[in-house]
């Protein structure tokens, strides 16, 4: 651990070596560089995470062919509401299955932060990725249900009216159980 914020600290004096590591893609490494910081918070640390956010890095790792799941992860956590436009515009553009899984993990892990940004895709969205959206909106279980969902009750396609009644159901359903134990 040491070892890691010796070069921490040695970031404070020249940035050619973050912009390196960047341009070789070890961001995963530049996170371990954080991680072992002795006072993560720092101007220091700071700067290296100005770094990495400022080349949209979390848009290309979703982009890559092999995306390295656990550094996206990591980026997630960090930013959090704001990793949710790159990951619904990777959504946009990802066939069903395992990836667009993974894509819709990312949204769950970012929680209810993310539901307005979802919400706001699910008119433009195709019926499959709707339904995928509603489903995700019911495991981020915002306070109360976005006024796109009930839209959603009209839309075309019978999968994704399903899982809007479903959504709200969930929403009807606790505010009946808030009212029994007020009662």
């Amino acid at each position: 651990k040491n070892r890691y914020a010796y070069r921490l600290a040695a970031f404070d004096t020249d940035w050619n070596d973050v912009e390196t590591m960047l341009d070789q893609g070890a961001i995963g490494e530049l996170l371990d560089l954080l991680d072992a910081a002795p006072v993560p918070t720092n101007v220091v640390a700071a700067g290296l995470w100005a770094r990495i956010l400022a080349r949209d890095t979390l848009r290309h790792l979703l982009a890559a062919p092999r995306p390295e799941h656990t550094v996206i992860r990591r980026i997630v956590a960090r930013i959090g509401a704001d990793a949710a436009p790159p990951v619904l515009a990777a959504l946009e553009n990802c066939p069903e299955g395992g990836r667009q899984e993974r894509l819709l993990s990312y949204l769950v892990q970012i929680g209810t932060a993310a539901a307005p940004a979802v919400a706001m895709c699910l008119p433009d969205a195709t019926p499959e990725l709707a339904r995928e959206l509603l489903v995700c909106l019911a495991k981020i279980a915002p306070p109360a249900p976005p006024p796109e969902v009930q839209l959603c009750r009209e839309h075309p396609d019978p999968a994704v009216r399903r899982e809007a009644v479903k959504l709200l159901l969930g929403y009807a359903e606790s505010s009946d159980s808030a009212l029994a134990v007020e009662a």
